[in-house]
C-alpha cells in the first residue's frame, strides 16, 4: 500500500486508519488465541464469556477510536 501513497514526512488521516486497522486485527489474534489456550484447558465459560463481550466490544472500540480519529483530524488539520 506504501507505493501507492505519496512520500511525506507527517501523519495523515490514511496513515491513522491504517494503523488503528492494523492494531485492531492484532488484538483479535490475541483474543483468539487466549480463548483458544482457555478451550484447550476446559474453561470454556470463561472463554466464552471473553469471546462474546470482544463481538461487542472490539466494534464498538474501532467505531470510537475512528470517530476520535477524525475528530482529532479536523481539530488539527
Amino acid at each position: 500500500m506504501s507505493d501507492h501513497l505519496p512520500r511525506i514526512s507527517y501523519v495523515t488521516l490514511i496513515h491513522g486508519f491504517s494503523t488503528l486497522s492494523f492494531l485492531t486485527m492484532c488484538a483479535t489474534v490475541v483474543v483468539n488465541l487466549v480463548v483458544g489456550a482457555l478451550d484447550e484447558r476446559g474453561e470454556h465459560e470463561r472463554g466464552d464469556r471473553i469471546d462474546g463481550r470482544c463481538r461487542w466490544g472490539f466494534p464498538l472500540a474501532y467505531l470510537g477510536l475512528l470517530l476520535a480519529l477524525v475528530g482529532v483530524a479536523v481539530l488539527f488539520y
